[in-house]
C-alpha cells in the first residue's frame, strides 16, 4: 500500500477495480504506471497544482520530491471545495487552516512539535479553571520553540486573568466561564461571570495589546453572536448550535420517534474518564481529584442534519443585524463600541414581556 514518503510507482483508483471480481489480481496489473500519470515536482503552490489539474482535465495530481517520493496528492475535489466554499479560512497557499488543542503541560511539548510538523496553524490550550500560571509558562515555551505559531489561551473572564496570558505571548483569548449550555459551574462551585460583561471588559483591555477575544459559551443564535461581536468579541464558539449535526461527533439513536445525538461537555465523565479526571485536575493527590466536581455534563439533542444550512442561516442573521447597527465589518463594529457610538440599553424582565405582548397585539 502506498503512503506519503513512499516511492511513487503509479495510481490505482476505484475506477480501476470496481468491476474486477477476482481480488487476487495484483495491483501492478491494474494500476496506471508512473510514466502515464500526470505528476508535479515540489516546490509547487496549491494554486499552481490546481491550475495544472484544470488544464489536464485529470482527477488527481501526485506531488513528488526530487527522489520520486510522494509528498502530497491534490485532487479535483480540492478544486471543487475551493469553488463551493470560497470563504473558508485558508493560508497563503490556499490550504485550509487547522487547529488542535493540548493541555498546558511540559509533557505536551512533544505533541505540540508533532502537530506543528503535521501542519497545525493554531494551538488551543485546554485548561479548565484557567490555571493561569501554567498556561503563561507553557505559552512562553511554545513561543520560544515555535515563534510563528498562533496560540489561543483561556478561559478568562476578567482583565486581571487576561494580563499574564497576554504578557506571555497569547495571540487570542477565549472568554467565558460558567455560561455554557453544558456547564454547571455557577450552580456547583459558584464560579463564573455573565458572558456579556466578561467579553466587554476583557476585550476592551485586550484591544490595547491588539489581542482578539473569542466569546465561548451560550452562543446558540445569530442574535447572541451579534451581541458578543458588538461587545468586543472578534469570533464566537458555537457548541450547542452545531451539536446534533451530521458532522458533529457522537452516536445517534432514536427515542420516542425522534433521532437524537449525544452532546458531551468537555469536562464531563463521558469525555474524560474518572481516572483521567482525577489525574488532570487533582492538586492534592489522587483522592482529592476523585472528590472534585468540575461541572461538565452530557445530554441528547435532536439531530439537525448537515451543518452547512445552519451556519448559512446564522451568518445571514448576523449580516442583517450588522446592517441594523450601521456597520459593515467587525472592525467597524468595534470602532463604534470604543468611540461610544454604539449604545446598550438594559431591559427588565417586565419590559421584555410587555414588548412581546405589544408585538403580538
Amino acid at each position: 500500500m502506498g503512503m506519503m514518503g513512499n516511492r511513487f510507482l503509479g495510481i490505482v483508483t476505484s475506477r480501476d477495480i470496481d468491476f474486477i471480481e477476482d481480488r487476487s489480481v495484483r495491483l501492478s496489473e491494474v494500476m496506471t504506471p508512473k510514466a502515464k500519470c500526470l505528476t508535479a515536482c515540489e516546490p509547487i503552490s496549491l494554486g499552481e497544482a490546481l491550475q495544472k489539474l484544470v488544464q489536464s482535465k485529470k482527477g488527481k495530481l501526485p506531488i513528488l520530491n526530487e527522489d520520486g517520493e510522494l509528498v502530497a496528492l491534490v485532487t479535483r475535489s480540492d478544486l471543487k471545495k475551493l469553488k463551493d466554499f470560497p470563504n473558508a479560512a485558508k493560508d497563503a497557499n490556499r490550504q485550509l487552516l487547522v487547529g488542535a488543542a493540548v493541555e498546558p503541560k511540559v509533557s505536551e511539548m512533544e505533541r505540540v512539535q508533532r502537530l506543528v510538523e503535521a501542519g497545525m496553524d493554531v494551538l488551543f490550550l485546554e485548561a479548565s479553571r484557567s490555571r493561569l500560571e501554567e498556561q503563561a509558562e507553557f505559552i512562553r515555551k511554545v513561543k520560544y520553540q515555535f515563534p510563528g505559531l498562533d496560540v489561543v489561551a483561556g478561559n478568562v473572564v476578567t482583565p486581571k486573568q487576561a494580563s499574564p496570558l497576554i504578557q506571555a505571548g497569547a495571540d487570542a483569548l477565549r472568554v467565558g466561564m460558567g455560561c455554557s449550555s453544558l456547564d454547571s459551574l455557577p450552580e456547583a462551585p459558584a464560579v463564573g461571570r455573565p458572558l456579556g460583561s466578561a467579553v466587554y471588559h476583557v476585550a476592551r483591555y485586550a484591544s490595547e495589546f491588539k489581542v482578539p477575544v473569542i466569546a465561548d459559551g451560550g452562543v446558540a443564535t445569530s442574535a447572541a453572536a451579534t451581541i458578543a461581536l458588538a461587545l468586543g468579541a472578534s469570533a464566537v464558539m458555537c457548541g450547542l448550535l452545531l451539536a446534533g449535526t451530521t458532522e458533529s461527533p457522537g452516536d445517534a439513536f432514536y427515542h420516542d420517534g425522534s433521532r437524537l445525538k449525544l452532546y458531551k461537555g468537555m469536562s464531563s465523565l463521558e469525555v474524560v474518564p474518572s481516572q483521567l479526571e482525577a489525574k488532570k485536575y487533582s492538586q492534592q493527590g489522587e483522592d482529592a481529584g476523585l472528590k472534585r466536581f468540575d461541572g461538565g455534563c452530557c445530554c441528547a439533542v435532536v439531530d439537525r442534519g448537515p451543518a452547512k444550512p445552519l451556519i448559512a442561516a446564522m451568518l445571514d442573521g448576523v449580516r442583517k443585524d450588522f446592517k441594523r447597527l450601521g456597520a459593515q465589518t467587525v472592525k467597524e463594529l468595534h470602532e463604534d463600541l470604543y468611540t461610544m457610538k454604539t449604545r446598550f440599553q438594559v431591559r427588565s424582565a417586565a419590559a421584555f414581556t410587555a414588548g412581546r405582548r405589544g408585538a403580538l397585539a
